[in-house]
């Protein structure tokens, strides 16, 4: 027999040519309908982005009102709709482009039909966006036809027929096409029993989505394009029975709370220009940024406003402290919009994407050259103290797919390619922030430099001297009423020197962590560079002698220096403060406890892990809970070290509603209930000196709470079940409840 090479597909496979097979020909590609759950689920992340790509093909099909309504969401069977006034399609187009995957029909249209503005919708992934959404999918739309007669098509989609295994051109959906004279333009997507059931945290997720999916400063014109007003109006309207908090406009404007506003656009000669405007204060300040060079991104515009929570700041805005500062957490940050639409996360709660937060954590002063040479800064002074955090800007940056090419959206549709673009991208609006941070410094200069001299003087330096004129006035006073005066008087002296004095305690130790920061980065950089040498002599030695104790005891050491290492790793590295994730708790726990687990040797310490494998928290950051765990196992091995019985314990449960507590328990000395809540303010510490974990700077039961509560949670002692002395308990809800 003959053998010949055969090609299916993609595979070239050597067989037996079997009777009657054709010598040569031609092959075709072929679709499984599986695509369509890539295409859904897989490919589009997040129900807000789903809902997004809806949206974004009203936008291209010229709409300027969007509603999306949520009905009975709550219990299976719901329904959501998205509908819209734009010019609807055609059978002709709902046949040909909208069921036709991966069409080029908008890369070869560019711009909308009626109003001319920058497509936002491409790949076709919005379609299927909607099989994330629910099982069943209804298009009706109502478009004009070229001969002037107005039709309506309706096609009905039913997802679970599309299985793996069929061929996608064998599933048929069924279609109804009539004529609509006087029937209003546009479409109307119905996803009927929906796939996962709402909760009111999803409503408002996907509220704060929507709202920031355009721009909310209707003021700022992008391009020529979009200058017509009508173009620039697409108002999006949330409506949903069940959830009444949440209904209307997602598009909200507090924006004249502001303390201070940057527009800033990059000029046909790739330099950046800026507008800094103060609230209270007459004129704006502009600014053109000649050092720098930003060509990937000519065109690009950017618009942020800088709050400040406090009740001067918000004075005469009808706006309360506490709404302002929930706003800010939820829906701050400055966003990216390619030609109008949000490109996510940039701006998310927890996304640094500029390292606002992280500069700011690390009191960064050093002010960048291009604005130091702008606006010169006066020996001494600091004005990148006063960096706003994220939540404290609410800002839209403005860029073009056709203008900006450079800027690439991910595959995912979240996040933008790290090209040399995006990273002018970043300088551009950062740049910009320092600009209008340095401006508004400089403009309080004169109070807050007198604000700083006062408070030099010390309080109790001050109160001294009032106490001092006081005595004086008591002399006119007849003596059998001076006694009380004067001794309350001495009692508040000393109380006020005693507090000034641990005041001045708590600062200079809070100086010494911020040193001591510094330099566990560079001891981080210096570890891993001594352990990769340390690891190539360990191996040399395996190779040039027999096995001995020496080289296991190296071994071991290396091992435990490694643990160190990955440790500081988890807390310093970027992705693990940035990013928020449903974690698996048992491994992170397995390895805290392996940095303690050569002090838990040398003291004879039982360290346990008992946490469920598999068992998941809700979305926290990998530092975060690194964090949380070493404070309280440090704290732990502390109490223990002298006890009989040594003993520590990591314990986890997870709730029926999704909450998940975590505990950390041990066998010392206990803490009395009286000292409960004490223990978790800030410099009160219980632990006793420890020569390898330190004396302990009472921050760290702090910190654990900070972090809990911050996602919702608690952190508190409970009583402990013997065998256990001490229990720490700490709850990460699924949902942040208010």
């Amino acid at each position: 027999m003959r053998r010949s090479a055969a090609v299916y597909g993609y595979a070239t496979v050597a067989d037996t040519k079997p009777e009657g097979d054709p010598e040569s020909g031609q092959l075709k590609f072929d679709v499984d309908a599986a695509l369509l759950f890539e295409l859904g689920e897989q490919l589009v992340a997040r129900r807000s982005v789903a809902l997004s790509e809806l949206i974004k093909n009203a936008y291209d099909a010229d709409a300027t009102r969007v509603t999306v309504r949520l009905v009975e969401t709550r219990s299976p069977g719901g329904v959501i709709t998205v509908s819209d006034n734009g010019l609807g399609m055609t059978f002709e187009t709902v046949r040909d482009e909208w069921m036709r995957i991966a069409t080029t029909s908008k890369a070869d249209r560019k711009v909308s039909t009626k109003f001319g503005r920058q497509l936002a919708g491409a790949k076709g992934v919005g379609r299927f966006a909607a099989r994330k959404l629910a099982h069943r999918l209804v298009l009706t739309t109502v478009a004009d036809r070229s001969d002037g007669d107005r039709e309506r098509t309706s096609v009905a989609f039913d997802w679970d027929d599309f299985e793996p295994g069929l061929r996608l051109v064998d599933v048929a959906s069924t279609f109804q096409r009539e004529a609509a004279p006087g029937a209003p333009l546009g479409t109307m997507l119905r996803m009927e029993s929906i796939r996962d059931l709402w909760t009111e945290g999803d409503v408002a997720d996907v509220q704060a989505d929507l709202r920031s999916l355009t721009p909310p400063f209707s003021s700022y014109v992008v391009s020529d394009s979009e200058r017509a007003a009508e173009s620039t109006r697409f108002d999006v309207q949330f409506v949903a029975p069940e959830f009444p908090e949440y209904q209307g406009s997602v598009n909200q404007n507090f924006l004249s709370a502001a303390v201070a506003r940057l527009r800033g656009v990059v000029l046909e000669t790739g330099v950046p220009e800026y507008e800094v405007a103060l609230r209270g204060r007459p004129g704006n300040r502009a600014f053109k940024s000649d050092g720098a060079s930003l060509p990937f991104i000519i065109g690009a515009a950017v618009e942020v406003h800088f709050f400040k929570y406090d009740r001067d700041s918000l004075a005469g805005t009808g706006i309360g402290v506490t709404r302002a500062r929930q706003t800010g957490t939820s829906a701050g940050g400055v966003k990216i919009y390619m030609d109008g639409f949000r490109v996510f996360p940039y701006g998310d709660p927890g996304d640094d994407w500029l390292e606002l937060d992280t500069d700011r954590g690390r009191r960064r002063t050093g002010v960048d050259p291009i604005v130091r040479a702008a606006l010169p800064v006066q020996p001494g002074d600091r004005p990148l103290l006063q960096l706003p955090g994220n939540n404290n800007l609410f800002g839209a940056v403005f860029v073009s797919r056709s203008q900006h090419p450079n800027l690439q959206p991910t595959i995912s549709r979240e996040r933008l390619v790290e090209t040399p673009g995006y990273d002018q991208l970043r300088r551009f609006v950062r740049l910009g922030i320092e600009f209008m941070v340095v401006a508004r410094a400089q403009l309080d200069a004169r109070p807050r430099k007198s604000s700083r001299r006062a408070s030099r003087i010390s309080v109790a330096r001050a109160l001294s001297r009032g106490i001092a004129k006081a005595q004086s006035e008591l002399e006119k006073i007849p003596i059998q009423h001076r006694s009380g005066i004067s001794d309350a008087l001495a009692t508040l002296e000393d109380e006020v020197h005693d507090a000034d004095k641990d005041s001045v305690n708590k600062a200079v130790a809070l100086r010494v962590l911020a040193s001591a920061g510094a330099m566990v980065l560079m001891f981080d950089h210096q570890l891993r560079t001594a352990l990769d040498g340390l690891r190539t002599a360990i191996d040399d030695l395996k190779e040039l002698s027999s096995p001995n104790l020496a080289v296991d005891q190296l071994d071991d050491w290396a091992g435990m220096l490694e643990a160190q290492a990955a440790e500081l790793g988890f807390l310093l590295g970027r992705r693990g403060r940035q990013e928020e994730a449903r974690l698996a708790i048992s491994p992170i726990a397995e390895q805290v406890l392996a940095v303690f687990a050569g002090y838990a040797a040398d003291n004879g310490i039982a360290m346990e892990n008992g946490v469920p494998a598999g068992l998941r928290t809700p979305p926290i950051r990998l530092a975060e809970l690194h964090s949380i765990l070493l404070n309280l196992v440090s704290n732990a091995l502390k109490a223990v070290r002298a006890a009989p019985e040594r003993r520590v314990r990591i314990d986890a449960v997870g709730r029926t509603n999704g909450d998940v507590e975590i505990s950390v328990l041990d066998t010392g000395h206990g803490i009395e209930k009286s000292r409960r809540e004490v223990a978790f303010e800030p410099f009160e510490t219980t632990s006793e000196p420890d020569s390898v974990l330190g004396i302990g700077t009472g921050l760290g039961l702090t910190i654990v709470r900070d972090v809990v509560e911050q996602h919702g949670g608690r952190a508190a002692f409970v009583d402990a079940i013997p065998p256990w002395n001490t229990e720490l308990k700490v709850l990460l809800p699924a949902e942040i409840s208010g």
